[in-house]
């Protein structure tokens, strides 16, 4: 039911400041956030590409596209192999009204950008503010059959005006595109999340998830290798975090920081606003049970539970959830079920091992107390 994050490829006192930074820009003080990331790279005498991406962001959102394009060509030109260099340095264009040369940059990125939802939805962006509707249409279903949450965030953008009125066919659409060598460039990327450096990793990672690769993350749990394990879950809380987009990632964010700091109302009443605005949204359903979980409304939260699990079978988060609320109220049938799936998805855990054998050593001593 629980969710962590962290920032891979960085020393620990480099990822602490960069925390702080995203801390002032959450308070809505980017100055601040800036300062902080200038006075790193000052102290360091060095970068990182998530420091130059962090303070790209912050161009951006202070409406300084010239200085963000500079940034992000800068990276491009090093032929960084991360993705959101190549997504900005078109980004950028299109805001100075540059859309023509936002689409050519895009067309060439490198071939690896083709394996991400956003790299096409984007392209279908500028395909339709150039008027060349068809190519938008094209792109746009690549991009949902990537990833289905871009047929929520399409409906809100206003670069696809001309094809509003079509979205819902588009989308209907998707289902029916092939995306030739997706799964081939994939499978490399889970073989470098393996077997690859820190750095490689992270890599990795980030464009496992921005492709929406569950699937992938979701094997990669599996592996022995406890490092492994740990960055697939992360990838795919960010799946999952993010398949209803950016607005309604930012609402289920509140909710949790209410959660943290003990207000389970509030919680419960944003999470369960988000499952009724985003019927098809499995992670909205399992903040839901978290909270009920921790109000102690066991049995709640065992039906909001097996929702999740319903639509995502291999949603780790929620059979836990499920084993801990069982064995709560008893239930140790229900218990013991929702523990072999967990040992299914990570047959390598000892955690997982010892919380079967701990149940059934719960039901085999509930069995003789009868």
């Amino acid at each position: 039911m629980s969710s962590s994050s962290s920032s891979p490829n960085l020393p620990t006192h480099v990822a602490r400041r960069l925390e702080a930074a995203q801390g002032y820009l959450d308070l809505g003080m980017p100055d601040d956030a800036w300062l902080e990331l200038e006075e790193m790279v000052q102290e360091e005498g060095r970068t990182w590409i998530q420091v130059t991406l962090f303070q790209i962001t912050l161009l951006i959102q202070k409406d300084d596209h010239d200085g963000a394009l500079a940034r992000a060509q800068s990276l491009c030109a090093e032929g960084t192999e991360h993705p959101q260099a190549y997504i900005y340095r078109s980004y950028c264009l299109h805001a100075l009204h540059r859309t023509e040369e936002a689409r050519d940059a895009l067309l060439a990125a490198p071939d690896f950008m083709r394996s991400m939802a956003l790299y096409h939805y984007n392209l279908g962006c500028y395909e339709c503010q150039l008027g060349r509707l068809e190519d938008a249409r094209r792109c746009l279903r690549i991009a949902i059959r990537m990833l289905g949450s871009y047929k929520i965030i399409a409906k809100d953008d206003p670069d696809l005006l001309p094809l509003m009125d079509e979205l819902d066919e588009i989308a209907r659409d998707a289902a029916l595109v092939e995306i030739p060598d997706r799964e081939h460039h994939l499978s490399d990327l889970s073989a470098r999340l393996a077997d690859g450096s820190d750095e490689e990793r992270a890599r990795a990672l980030s464009m496992l998830v921005e492709a929406g690769a569950e699937h992938v993350l979701v094997d990669l749990m599996k592996s022995k290798d406890p490092a492994v394990i740990n960055i697939a879950a992360q990838g795919l809380w960010a799946c999952w975090m993010d398949e209803a987009g950016p607005e309604a990632r930012a609402l289920m964010e509140r909710g949790t920081d209410a959660m943290n700091r003990g207000d389970l109302d509030l919680a419960l009443s944003i999470f369960e606003k988000l499952a009724r605005e985003h019927e098809d949204w499995p992670e909205a359903v399992n903040k839901v049970a978290t909270a009920l979980y921790k109000m102690h409304r066991y049995r709640e939260s065992m039906a909001a539970c097996r929702k999740v699990v319903q639509a995502k079978p291999f949603h780790f988060g929620a059979w836990s959830g499920l084993a801990a609320c069982a064995m709560q109220v008893g239930d140790w049938k229900a218990a013991r079920l929702a523990a072999e799936q967990m040992l299914h998805l990570q047959p390598h855990s000892s955690a997982h091992h010892s919380l079967l054998l701990e149940i059934e050593r719960r039901a085999s001593d509930a069995s003789g107390s009868v």
